[in-house]
This record gives C-alpha cells, sequence and structure tokens, in this order.
C-alpha cells in the first residue's frame, strides 16, 4: 500500500477543476452545511413555503415569500420581501408567554443579529439572496435551548 496519489485520479480531479469548477457559492454552502454540527440546538422544521405552494398551484405570485418554521412550542414565521433597497427579511416568533427572543438571521459568509420587540417581531434589512436560516435564543429562558431553522435559499 503506497501513500502516493493514484495518476489517473490526479489527472482526472485537474481535468474537472479545469473544464467544471464547482461553483463558489456551492462551495460556501457545504461548508456553511457542515460547520453547523452542535447538538445544543434544536432545529425548526419548515411548514409552510408560499413559494414551492406557488409552484405546485401554478400561480405566480408577485407578493412577499412566506415561510413557517415549526419546533415545539415556538413557531416563526418569516416574510421575504424586495425592493429597490434589496432584500429584507421580517417576521415574528411566536413562543411561550414571557419568553423574550433573540434573533440572528444567517449567512454562509455572515450572522447578523436582529432587533426583536417585545411582541417577538423582527426585521432584518439587506439580506443577501443564497442560504439564510435563522437562529432564535431564549435569554430569559436559560434552560430552553436555542433554534435554529433549516436553511432556505431566498
Amino acid at each position: 500500500m503506497t501513500d502516493q496519489p493514484d495518476p489517473l485520479e490526479a489527472a482526472l480531479r485537474a481535468a474537472l477543476a479545469q473544464h467544471d469548477p464547482v461553483p463558489p457559492e456551492v462551495v460556501e454552502a457545504a461548508r456553511a452545511a457542515f460547520t453547523w454540527r452542535t447538538v445544543d440546538e434544536e432545529l425548526a422544521a419548515l411548514a409552510f413555503d408560499s413559494a414551492s405552494d406557488a409552484e405546485l398551484a401554478g400561480v405566480r405570485g408577485d407578493g412577499p415569500r412566506a415561510l413557517t418554521f415549526e419546533a415545539d412550542d415556538v413557531v416563526i414565521d418569516v416574510e421575504v420581501r424586495e425592493d429597490a433597497s434589496g432584500r429584507h427579511v421580517h417576521g415574528q416568533v411566536a413562543a411561550p408567554p414571557g419568553t423574550a427572543t433573540a434573533i440572528e438571521v444567517c449567512t454562509p459568509a455572515a450572522t447578523m443579529p436582529v432587533h426583536v420587540d417585545a411582541l417577538g417581531r423582527f426585521h432584518g434589512a439587506a439580506v443577501p439572496s443564497g442560504p439564510v436560516r435563522l437562529r432564535c435564543s431564549f435569554p430569559d429562558r436559560p434552560e430552553r435551548r436555542p433554534i435554529t431553522t433549516e436553511w432556505v435559499v431566498i
């Protein structure tokens, strides 16, 4: 057994890298997905996406995209709007009463904390297109694990 790389494999890798390179955004998304390996967070599953429902119904929606994520007793409603100033994420975290939340909008390149009001409403401006997820933590309830949504492409 040898530690030398197989010459045929090396030639194939070089040919593929030259003629069919992996797009940088795919590499970024793969790295971002790999880095999320914590067992301390609960995953909020995508329960509703207006974009996929509109496609199934054969309707093209020009309005905002609506997403709903669910995890145990927490529901996260998100609306994605786009205008001349960019893409904006608005939403509300419906959690048990008395639960203060902190929200971060995460992309493969950055994490942006957003303001959350007393009713759980939030707004994150200047969100780039591509994969996005939200991370909700509950500072007033240290026993409550943070919740992270699935990645969605906006």
